[in-house]
């Protein structure tokens, strides 16, 4: 008991902590050197190589994930190109309603800037909100007129047309695999 007031120590259990810490890490230590002295050294001829050979299972979410990824590209180098603020497309992730899921989606300006006016709107009438479905009824014209001017766009720069091509490839590969 002297020697553990000695040591300076709070209580005894503390001293037999360490004591036990010490003895482990000093068997962990005497067991790793033996197991390297046992080590045998096999002949390469003795070597057998097993090659698997299988298909990977991709699921809907391959394909989506793939789609997903295909369109950020591509409208990313959109809004680089795009000199019309009001064409360029924002891309943000939403949950539906009562779920923690998101999903990404995509809008063009000039959907998110009417559906921020008719927010304005049915909020001071005491409607209900709008939605984007509601939206797309509206702005049929600014859409045709977005279109022509992606297709201009789209025909000026060769790695956007590449990877339009890569995003619309993706879509196909989905679509021919849901119908097997």
């Amino acid at each position: 008991m002297n020697l553990i007031k000695r040591i300076n120590f709070a209580s005894p259990s503390r001293f037999s902590l360490i004591l036990v810490a010490g003895v482990f890490i000093g068997g962990m230590a005497s067991a790793t050197s033996q197991t390297s002295d046992k080590e045998e050294f096999v002949d390469p001829k003795d070597v057998e190589v097993i090659e698997v050979k299988g298909k990977v299972n991709k699921n809907s979410g391959f394909f989506l994930r793939k789609i997903q990824r295909t369109e950020l590209d591509f409208f990313r180098r959109f809004n680089d190109l795009a000199d019309n603020k009001k064409f360029k497309v924002k891309c943000r992730k939403e949950s539906f309603i009562n779920s923690r899921i998101k999903k990404t989606v995509c809008y063009p300006q000039y959907a998110l800037d009417r559906m921020y006016k008719e927010t304005q709107q049915a909020l001071r009438q005491q409607m209900p909100k709008p939605t984007m479905k509601d939206i797309e009824d509206l702005t049929v014209d600014e859409r045709n007129e977005s279109f022509a001017y992606m297709e201009k766009v789209i025909k000026k720069d060769p790695e956007l047309t590449e990877l339009m091509i890569k995003m619309r490839k993706a879509q196909l590969e989905y679509e021919q695999w849901k119908a097997q």
